[in-house]
């Protein structure tokens, strides 16, 4: 087989041959590689569903006044600001990314499908 018509998958070879779309074409992946990153796709979107769903239903209507107030700062480091920024974000009760964690290889997979 020629490596044109073999998966595609990054992580290691796979000697697997493509899967067919409608249209003819080769897609990326064998059949083993393009079920599991559908299923991944599809538990990925399933619990981003349910959390806007949840954020949907747990908001209120009335909406707060508070405001945070944010302190001076007198020493500019790059690296604090921005890793304050990123836990503070995550670490957020509404923040969408609280309970959606994907692996790198899933993201890999994800990448090569859309």
């Amino acid at each position: 087989m020629t490596s044109d018509l073999t998966c595609k998958y990054t992580y290691k070879p796979c000697m697997n041959p493509r899967t067919t779309k409608r249209n003819g074409e080769p897609h990326t992946l064998c059949e083993y590689h393009r079920t599991n990153a559908n299923t991944i796709q599809r538990a990925y979107a399933t619990k981003k569903r349910q959390n806007k769903s949840m954020k949907q239903h747990n908001s209120s209507p009335v909406q707060s006044n508070t405001t945070k107030i944010i302190e001076p700062i007198e020493e500019f480091d790059e690296f604090e600001f921005f890793n304050m920024l990123l836990h503070t974000a995550i670490d957020e009760p509404t923040s969408p990314f609280n309970e959606l964690t994907m692996t790198h290889e899933e993201f890999v997979i994800l990448d090569q499908l859309f």
